[in-house]
Formats: structure tokens, sequence, C-alpha cells
């Protein structure tokens, strides 16, 4: 009984919720209508939405506050189905990097205060001849930059297949911005370069139109940003298959496919003959038609 209270307690959405994390839970039809979502207490059970985000399990007021989680949902149903291939987040180092050159005296004390913790552990590994005594500052995850260290967002890829880069997608012109236009894409705002937008007609108007996707990806910020262009570019894979024959019929067998080079700068194959064979009913075809014209001038 407790190994299995156990499995369902770990496996539970009440053990994977963190405030840090923004989740979106979703629940049965049945269990909704009782207020069932898996948590500490039962949600209203007219909530209408399908998806909920939870702010915290508990307040004060004994309350679990929660909102709508649908914009989150159908912002990755339409992601995945005009961005399919997105580009992976590059995945953020586990080691907490401390940059020195940055610190404020302050930091700078602190981080004093923890490499003197650490210095057990750093003569162990040096005795175990895990580390060697260069390795000090990458041990300790120290950096000597005076830029800012690059914190890249991790997050899922919505992409389920990868296709070739130039694939189209409807969209409107939202209007002029600097350096192009700003088209949106099923609530996606993409960006049109100039220099991409060659030939580009009635920008006020915002018909649906057809652009093709040169770039997507998420920012260190988690922002989506899309790079379209109006023509659909040219591949090597396009070039070579407008450049083949459309007929769909067999080839037929030719003389040349068994020809050699040094068949090329022969006058005679071997197997023709100098002298060509006359017909040997030739005479007497042509006595059959001297007689046809004679009996046609008679009548």
């Amino acid at each position: 009984m407790d190994k299995t209270f156990a499995s369902a307690l770990r496996n539970s959405r009440l053990a994977s919720f963190d405030r840090k994390l923004p989740q979106v839970y979703a629940t049965s039809r049945n269990c909704k209508r009782g207020g069932e979502w898996g948590l500490k207490r039962n949600l209203p059970s007219v909530i209408r939405t399908p998806h909920i985000t939870v702010g915290d399990l508990d307040t004060s007021e004994h309350q679990t506050p929660w909102r709508s989680g649908s914009s989150q949902v159908l912002f990755v149903r339409r992601w995945k189905e005009n961005f399919p291939n997105t580009k992976r987040p590059v995945a953020r180092s586990e080691q907490v990097q401390h940059n020195i050159a940055a610190m404020t005296p302050g930091e700078f004390k602190h981080f004093i205060k923890y490499a003197s913790k650490r210095a057990p552990e750093f003569q162990d590994k040096l005795g175990n001849k895990e580390l060697v005594e260069d390795q000090v500052f990458d041990f300790l995850g120290a950096t000597f930059t005076n830029r800012d260290v690059d914190e890249r967002v991790v997050g899922p890829t919505y992409s389920e297949h990868s296709v070739e880069m130039g694939y189209p997608v409807q969209g409107r012109i939202l209007g002029a911005v600097e350096g192009g236009y700003a088209v949106g894409i099923g609530g996606v705002v993409a960006f049109l370069p100039k220099k991409a937008a060659i030939n580009l007609r009635r920008t006020g108007d915002r018909s649906i139109r057809t652009f093709y996707v040169q770039s997507a990806s998420f920012d260190k910020d988690g922002r989506p940003q899309v790079t379209l262009r109006v023509h659909q570019p040219i591949s090597a894979t396009s070039l070579i298959s407008s450049s083949l024959p459309r007929t769909t019929q067999p080839s037929q067998p030719s003389r040349f496919q068994s020809m050699h080079a040094e068949d090329m700068f022969l006058t005679k194959r071997d197997n023709e003959e100098e002298d060509q064979e006359a017909n040997p009913n030739h005479k007497a075809v042509m006595q059959m038609m001297a007689r046809l014209v004679a009996d046609k001038k008679s009548s």
C-alpha cells in the first residue's frame, strides 16, 4: 500500500507543481464536472476552459488561484502547424557560472566564501588525480569575461518532423517596421526584410498572402523570431527536378547506352557488313507495280 501511494504521489500533478515553472493542466470531462484537477483541493465546477495554469497550490485564504491556459496550448498548436522546422534551443550549462569580472565587491566576498567551502572537495580530487591544479577555475565555474554571460532559454522543441526551409505559410502584412514589414501568422508577428520583399505590391492591403519561411527560432528571452521572404528560394533539389523530363513513360533503350569510349573512334562496328544485301523480291515487286501502272493507263 505504501509503495502504491508513493508511486501515485510521485506521478501526481501535486508533486510536479513548481511556482517558477509555468505548467498547463488538463482533466477529463467527467472529472471537470466535479472540479477534480489532481490538485490539493477541487476547483469550481463552472470552469469552461479545458486547460488551466495554477499560480499556487494554497494561499492564506485557502484558495487555489488559477487562470485559463488555452492560449498557451493554442500557441503550441499554431506554431507546430506553421513552423514545423524550429531550431532546437541550445542547452544551458548545468554548472552555475560565476563571472568574476562583473562582480561587485559584495558578490566577490560571497564567491570567496563559496570557494573556501569547496576547497576540501578540490583537494580530494587532486589526490585522486581526477583534476589538476590548472582546472581550479573550471571546478569553481569561474569566468573572467567583461560581457554578460549569454543566458539561453532552454525549452521544448515544438517540431514533429524536419522539413527544408522555404516552405509556404499564410499571413497578412500588418505594417511597415524598421528594415522591412511586420507580418502576422497565426498569432506570431514575423519579420519580412525589404531585401526579401522585391516586387512586393499593395503593402497596405491586409489580405491573406503566401510567404516563405527563411528561419524560425526563439531568442534568449523566449520570444519567437521568424524571418520570411516573398519568393520561394531556389534549392538544388528544385533545380534538378525542373531540369528532368516530366514524362512518366519508360524510356526506350538506345544503342548508344551500350557504346564504349573506343567505339566513338570506329568508322564501322564489328557486327556491321561492308555491303548491304538487297531485297531478294525486289524485281518481282517492280514488275507488279509496272503492270498496275499500265492497266491504269489503258483504262
